[in-house]
């Protein structure tokens, strides 16, 4: 006995297919027991079937189905007329198409229709008298239509499973049209990031890759098929934090698409080691919910070994310096003990001698400083100090050469709650360079230097934020960006005529923020500089 299995009763329908079954519910009475046995054409399971393997099957058991005995599938369009499937012979099915008594049911402008109607067809030895004809949809250009024959009357229950299949096989053209259009979208991207000279590979919301060009191949040494719907972070291999992708993605807040640029090493298909250059977007939906990234990356390996080799011999010639300029400091400063026997031409040679040696060696000193922070080999002796005293001292020490330029250098805010988690030299070193800055730069006035407590609207994230103003030169607004960068020197015949290479600030902003702070800089051309480094007091707290 055949079981007797409605659309409704379907288990294993997908649920947009569920919503539209119940849609067309059939009476109980009227339920044949061969009716509706979608699931032999394909349309009621999630199984991969091709369309041309569901218009195949159409064919074959639509008649079983409904009672037709012939069924045509055929296309038109810009191809013409063309017979995609059928269960009769091509010349019978032909002749079915073109017959004059088709056009009573459809239109030619007309392509979206479900129609039945009593037309006269000769089909074998049958004179086949009612039709049923709709439209299926439109693929790739294409507009489909399904006409079935039959020498019975065509019931209401048999139109309206038409209908089903209609409505459901319309589905699935919209289906297969939006999935070649996505094909052809992405061989399209595939195509253009081909010759890109720069790697560019893109991930979806798993972090799977969905895009991996032929730069990318070469700079991580998979091929595209191995790494397309292949996690990221197992085919873009971070030495050191495997992770780097999910972190990046968590510590991005906003909506809007968030930029990072980092150089970093990777693991390549082989084994090897290499440095690249990413630029990483993020990108997330309105609810803040990770959609995509896109990254792009360059190999800057040759790049970063010249800067080994320019590092290393910085380094050598650094130390070969210091040990002359030692000596000589030395000697010196034994002449200025046993100044008094020279002449006043005398004396003036030797302070002279002293300020060029000491300028040297402080430069010497800056360059093996600058080389130790980019080979990432300084140490941080991070402990509990307070600021207060620290900058006290510094003050203390620049206080004379501020008053032989007749500026008035002063600290105030003893009082503040100051103690931070930082290297004691180190911080020395910050405000020493952006004090000195100060003095060089002001030749009349006042630095000011102060400490303030701040935290964020919210009574959140408590800092200790010390700053440092003077009434000097200023600095030009298109320059303030560049004023970090190594070997920065100022255009302007004021400040070019100050000693040094450049190098102050660029390891005050390393310094800062190796012990996780900030530093922010405002100036004002003939007004004056002024300098806010900020330390967070939260860090206090966690320890404690």
């Amino acid at each position: 006995m055949t079981e007797d299995r409605r659309l409704v009763r379907l288990p294993n329908l997908p649920s947009w297919e569920k919503l539209l079954s119940r849609l067309y519910i059939l009476p109980e009475e009227a339920v044949d027991q061969k009716a509706l046995r979608l699931e032999l054409l394909g349309l009621a399971s999630n199984e991969s079937v091709s369309l041309s393997q569901l218009y195949g099957r159409l064919c074959v058991f639509l008649p079983k189905i409904t009672g037709c005995e012939g069924v045509i599938i055929w296309g038109v369009g810009a191809l013409g007329n063309q017979i995609i499937a059928t269960n009769l012979s091509p010349k019978k099915a032909l002749r079915c198409v073109e017959a004059r008594a088709i056009g009573k049911i459809a239109k030619p402008d007309h392509y979206y229709f479900n129609k039945s109607a009593p037309i006269p067809l000769q089909i074998n030895q049958h004179l086949m008298t009612n039709c049923h004809m709709m439209s299926l949809g439109e693929f790739d250009g294409q507009y489909y239509y399904l006409l079935a024959t039959s020498s019975r009357a065509i019931s209401n229950v048999t139109s309206r499973t038409f209908e089903v299949i209609r409505q459901v096989l319309g589905l699935r053209l919209k289906i297969s049209q939006f999935e070649q259009n996505y094909r052809q979208q992405g061989t399209t991207i595939a195509n253009l990031t081909s010759q890109l000279g720069e790697g560019m590979a893109m991930t979806d919301s798993a972090l799977r890759i969905t895009l991996w060009n032929r730069s990318m191949q070469r700079l991580a040494g998979f091929r595209s098929s191995e790494a397309i719907n292949r996690p990221f972070e197992q085919i873009f291999r971070r030495i050191g934090q495997p992770d780097w992708l999910t972190v990046l993605i968590g510590e991005s807040k906003s909506p809007e698409p968030s930029h990072t640029s980092a150089d970093f090493e990777i693991l390549t298909k082989d084994g090897q080691r290499r440095w690249v250059s990413c630029l990483v977007t993020i990108y997330k939906n309105r609810s803040g919910v990770f959609e995509q990234a896109v990254l792009v990356g360059r190999d800057i390996s040759h790049k970063k070994s010249l800067e080994q080799k320019k590092n290393e011999f910085i380094s050598i010639a650094t130390h070969e310096l210091r040990t002359p300029l030692t000596a000589i400091k030395g000697y010196l400063n034994l002449l200025e003990r046993k100044s008094s026997n020279l002449n006043e031409k005398q004396f003036s040679y030797l302070s002279q001698a002293t300020k060029a040696t000491n300028r040297l060696v402080r430069l010497a000193e800056d360059l093996l400083r600058v080389t130790q922070i980019d080979q990432d080999r300084i140490q941080f002796k991070m402990r509990c100090i307070h600021l207060f005293p620290i900058l006290k001292k510094v003050v203390r020490d620049f206080k004379p050469k501020s008053a032989a330029k007749g500026v008035t250098l002063s600290l105030t805010n003893s009082h503040l709650r100051d103690n931070v988690y930082l290297d004691q030299e180190r911080t020395e070193q910050i405000f020493a360079n952006l004090i000195d800055n100060a003095t060089k730069y002001t030749q009349q006035g006042a630095i000011k230097v102060w400490l303030e407590n701040v935290e964020d609207r919210r009574g959140l994230n408590p800092q200790i934020v010390v700053n440092i103003r003077d009434t000097g030169i200023g600095i030009n607004a298109k320059n303030i960006a560049e004023i970090f960068d190594k070997f920065h020197r100022a255009h302007r015949p004021e400040q070019s005529r100050e000693q040094g290479a450049g190098l102050g600030l660029y390891i005050v902003r390393s310094f800062v923020e190796k012990q996780n702070g900030t530093i922010t800089v405002k100036s004002r051309v003939g007004k004056g500089t002024h300098f806010a480094v900020a330390f967070s007091l939260e860090r206090i707290k966690r320890r404690k």
